[in-house]
């Protein structure tokens, strides 16, 4: 009962700064809920017994884009400027909702039933599994020199010249 009255309480906390991240008028302000916003999906995915997808939200959403949002902000001088606008805040409303409704009608009407996983929910299961030799350390490894590339591109393209 704990779990799930915890869940609701995130759910809620990521919808408000959620909300909160786009009608920001400062763009600070609107990282920094966004950095909310990831610590609640890391709590929800605790909450679902997934320790492993949490780590991973922390580590990458709010240990490297937050941050690279953060600090790209500052370095741009765009901090006093806001969100300016837009026409297409209509539009975004409608879309939502049909997002929305079409979340809840595929929860109502789904036969799933979640409650068994195929490798297991331990992390260690999960490690052994990507990095076990029949497992996909291929993958990993090449996912891990595509993300190496990027990094060295940016960089190539931030340096002054």
């Amino acid at each position: 009962m704990g779990l799930k009255i915890a869940f609701y309480i995130l759910s809620l906390v990521l919808l408000g700064s959620a909300i909160y991240a786009i009608q920001a008028k400062s763009v600070i302000r609107s990282a920094f809920s966004l950095i909310i916003c990831f610590l609640s999906v890391a709590g929800i995915f605790i909450t679902l017994s997934a320790e492993f997808l949490a780590i991973i939200q922390v580590m990458v959403y709010i240990g490297a884009v937050a941050v690279l949002i953060i600090m790209t902000v500052m370095m741009t001088k765009q901090n006093e400027a806001g969100n300016k606008s837009n026409k297409l805040k209509i539009p975004a409303i409608i879309g939502a909702l049909c997002v929305a409704a079409l979340g809840c009608y595929t929860a109502l009407t789904s036969k799933f039933s979640g409650t068994t996983s195929p490798i297991g929910t331990e992390t260690d299961v999960l490690g052994v599994t990507l990095f076990d030799q029949s497992g996909y350390v291929l993958l990993v490894i090449i996912a891990a020199l595509i993300i190496l590339t990027a990094i060295v591109g940016a960089i190539t393209v931030a340096r002054e010249k």
